[in-house]
């Protein structure tokens, strides 16, 4: 279980809308703190590694959006 979700999204990324209202429950319910950052205000350390968005972060590991959804859906 993470210790922090950071999720970063553009302003039109139809993935990154369906995923944030499911991502910020689970961590509502595991009382890990979340925090949404937009692609323009990102560092590069953040979106490096990244092929699209949403980029999400738990703790110091990236992982995709595929990824994301199957963690949040246990």
């Amino acid at each position: 279980m993470p210790s922090k979700v950071l999720m970063i999204c553009g302003e039109t990324c139809i993935k990154c809308k369906f995923l944030k209202p499911h991502l910020e429950k689970f961590c509502l319910d595991n009382n890990i703190p979340f925090e949404e950052k937009d692609v323009n205000m990102a560092t590069p350390e953040e979106i490096e590694w990244a092929t699209s968005l949403p980029v999400v972060w738990f703790d110091d590991k990236q992982i995709d959006y595929d990824e994301a959804l199957s963690i949040i859906s246990k």
